[in-house]
């Protein structure tokens, strides 16, 4: 039932979600659907035009009964009235439930649709990143004041501070669990692979410290910084080293850094599990490249490579040795074009 859901531009508001649940209905008789959209009528002429996708929504969200012409109250509303019903999150707890129910949570919740303000300590939700076959569920989120549009910036809705430990519950907890799932479904531990794989060298150790730092310090307002980590030292096949954000205002790890070390001309070795990952997380997926000769140097930067399966490995300016694919820089000027 989402998809003829969203098919519907008019949905009501929070009042009139709450008058038809709490002032029309009841879960021990039912009404006819023609008397209860005339009762509406009466209360606001504003019915006229998101009745029927009104009542649509609170059928798909299982709050109401539709036997036939006929429609009542969902029996475990009994215990709400119209206030408490949205205040204490079971109203925004079941539209999560139907996006999940739909796989579509992840489409409409993620790392490109939510980022956390710190200007305003705050989550919020940028329109033109939002899917367009999800508008209505975004005039759901409005209309039950979950979202607030930005007084400036028009195309930016925050979530109302009323709200904003439920969002947390409901969609952030979500997000992160589901991030750190997604990311354990390749990673193997150490423990699992120490006889077949050595020790990490210490060039390489000193290298991924140094870089660590160095996102720390580059991310150093992020409220989740803590979240910043060397995976390297627990899964030995993840395909990177270390977990990381994009910038201050993203909220799930969507940075994945492989360290290289190298002293004299560029070049290090890439094996077939890291171009693997390289390959799937395309734009998520970083080279740090890191000078041991310069790396001392006060302000020193590593070189940073976004992309590397396409600025590298099928780059033909970058030579490469089949084996464990070691790659050699032919041009340095253009290390850094994309």
């Amino acid at each position: 039932m989402l998809k003829e859901l969203l098919n519907h531009t008019q949905i009501g508001t929070k009042t009139e979600i709450g008058h038809i649940l709490f002032s029309v209905l009841r879960s021990d008789i039912s009404k006819r659907l023609e008397d209860i959209k005339i009762q509406c009528l009466h209360y606001s002429y504003s019915f006229g035009n998101c009745f029927n996708g009104t009542i649509l929504l609170l059928s798909t969200l299982n709050l109401i009964i539709v036997e036939k012409d006929y429609v009542r109250r969902s029996s475990g509303l009994d215990t709400y009235d119209e206030m408490s019903f949205f205040e204490s999150g079971f109203f925004f707890e079941k539209l999560i439930e139907l996006l999940e129910d739909n796989q579509q949570f992840a489409n409409f919740f993620n790392a490109n649709t939510v980022k956390f303000s710190i200007e305003k300590s705050n989550y919020y939700l940028r329109d033109s990143h939002l899917p367009i076959k999800h508008s209505t569920i975004k005039r759901i989120l409005i209309n039950t004041d979950l979202l607030v549009k930005d007084s400036i910036v028009r195309t930016i809705f925050y979530i109302n501070e009323k709200y904003a430990e439920i969002f947390y519950r409901l969609v952030i907890n979500k997000m992160q669990l589901s991030a750190l799932s997604g990311r354990k479904k390749r990673q193997l531990t150490l423990e699992s692979l120490k006889k077949q794989q050595q020790q990490q060298e210490e060039l390489g150790l000193i290298a991924e410290i140094f870089i660590l730092r160095y996102e720390q310090l580059r991310l150093a307002k992020h409220p989740l910084i803590l979240q910043i980590n060397r995976v390297s030292n627990e899964y030995s096949n993840a395909g990177y080293d270390i977990e990381s954000f994009n910038d201050v205002e993203t909220i799930v790890i969507n940075r994945y850094i492989e360290v290289k070390s190298f002293s004299g001309p560029i070049s290090f070795f890439w094996s077939i599990n890291e171009i693997q990952i390289a390959e799937d997380k395309q734009d998520e997926y970083f080279l740090y490249l890191v000078n041991r000769d310069e790396m001392e140097w006060p302000g020193y930067n590593p070189i940073v490579i976004s992309n590397p399966y396409k600025n590298v490995y099928e780059n033909p300016n970058w030579k490469r040795e089949i084996g464990h694919y070691k790659f050699y820089l032919i041009e340095n000027e253009k290390l850094l074009r994309p």
